[in-house]
């Protein structure tokens, strides 16, 4: 069994700034596209958790820091990097990229309409039954 497509894996990055016009929501449903859970209780990796207008994310490929986002609005207000134990800050981030928190990540449109080409063989199928 390969690994997913590694450009599909490439692209569906996450690339966050400070600064960065971004409805929160917006940002809880690309975490979501790429495989991340929500769990407001069990903080650990490939997780994140939201806090009013603070989304805590733990990257899949840490260990022990996580990315606490703070918003202000629609806007990236802050960004730091934090431990997800004690909840120590670290430092100050600029930047960051969420990597899927999967190898096997898929965009919505190819995997509808690998849905749908299923559905048509699934009926050529019955119809030899």
């Amino acid at each position: 069994y390969g690994l997913g497509s590694p450009e599909e894996y490439r692209d569906l990055v996450v690339s966050l700034r400070t600064g960065m016009e971004m409805d929160r929501n917006a940002l809880l449903r690309n975490l979501v596209d790429i495989q991340y859970d929500r769990n407001d209780v069990n903080f650990t990796r490939g997780t994140f958790r939201v806090r009013g207008d603070v989304v805590e994310i733990f990257p899949a490929s840490r260990d022990e820091q996580c990315i606490r986002v703070e918003f202000f609005g629609d806007e990236i207000d802050r960004m730091t990097e934090v431990d997800a134990l004690t909840g120590e800050i670290k430092g100050e981030r600029n930047h960051v990229a969420i990597f899927p928190a999967s190898h096997f990540v898929t965009r919505k449109v190819k995997l509808k309409k690998a849905i749908a080409n299923i559905e048509v063989e699934l009926e050529e199928q019955l119809k030899k039954m």
